[in-house]
């Protein structure tokens, strides 16, 4: 059999009826057990009976889950009714190797999950050609960091955090052996092809930039002296300030970023997408940043 990835979607409301359906569609594409399952679901669905559901259908595949904001999507579009969907890709890879972990909390020693998940995998000592990471939201950078200490840097990693609707804490992760609201999850994959990348973040520069001259965590308090939420509500276009509160879905198309490189002579960009004004109109992002570095505003479109 040849590596092949299949996907399958579901829009039923209870979590075991959408998971049901789904199996029942990838069954009629391929009647083999998945290599690795990539389960992705709104945050009315319940990690712990979508996984319980995919490990007794495919009790020999390796499954990793994490929630996604409004909506999933696979190759065919955009799925969701009334805010509810699941999506799950399926890799079949007779001649590839796969392996899995993940541990609930906010004390995650990642580099012990990454040794977990290579030998889960059957390759100690080997480097996998991908690392796929989900976790929730406030330690990725430290995770990150952790990957390169543990691997270098020449093992690529994507994924993402865990999301739900409103940035209100009601993630969900999931793996083979549990589920959870706060932790990791982790992938590490050695597929029987040698992969390929190309990346780009969907957004280009506007020409309004300025220096963080105050922080607080992930809080940025001042842009050029100025409280960041009004230098931000000005980069913006706006002509009233931005409420206090979430303001992630207002601000999904205009991210703020820095230059971290370039590549064949263009500028590359990390995003940092404001996720909400506080009381004393600081900006709250989803990155870490340090004082005295350079921010920009990001555009894009629908």
């Amino acid at each position: 059999m040849v590596l092949n990835f299949l996907t399958a979607h579901s829009l039923e409301e209870t979590s075991l009826l959408a998971a049901r359906q789904v199996s029942e569609r990838l069954l009629a594409q391929s009647p083999h057990s998945p290599s690795l399952l990539l389960v992705y679901f709104t945050q009315a669905h319940d990690a712990e009976e979508l996984r319980h559901h995919f490990k007794q259908q495919f009790p020999s595949s390796r499954m990793i889950g994490c929630s996604s904001c409004g909506g999933v999507m696979t190759q065919t579009g955009h799925h969701a009714r009334q805010g509810i969907g699941l999506a799950v890709a399926a890799i079949y890879d007779d001649k590839g190797a796969y392996g899995v972990a993940g541990q609930a909390g906010d004390a995650v020693d990642v580099r012990q999950l990454l040794r977990s998940a290579i030998a889960d995998g059957g390759r100690p000592g080997e480097l996998p050609q991908l690392i796929l990471l989900h976790a929730s939201p406030g330690q990725e950078e430290a995770m990150l960091e952790s990957i390169e200490a543990e691997l270098g840097t020449t093992v690529p990693v994507v994924g993402g955090s865990a999301a739900d609707n409103s940035v209100s804490g009601d993630w969900q992760l999931c793996w083979d052996e549990g589920s959870t609201r706060e932790g990791v999850a982790l992938a590490v994959l050695y597929p029987d092809c040698q992969l390929a990348f190309q990346f780009h973040s969907g957004y280009v520069p506007t020409e309004y930039r300025g220096t963080i001259t105050a922080l607080s965590g992930r809080e940025i308090l001042t842009i050029d002296h100025e409280p960041a939420a009004e230098v931000y509500a000005r980069w913006s276009g706006r002509t009233t300030p931005w409420p206090v509160g979430p303001i992630l879905r207002e601000t999904t198309l205009s991210p703020l970023a820095r230059q971290v490189g370039t590549l064949d002579d263009m500028p590359y960009y990390k995003l940092s997408h404001p996720e909400a004004v506080t009381e004393g109109g600081g900006l709250r992002l989803f990155t870490d940043t340090q004082v005295g570095e350079r921010l920009l505003l990001m555009y894009s479109s629908q």
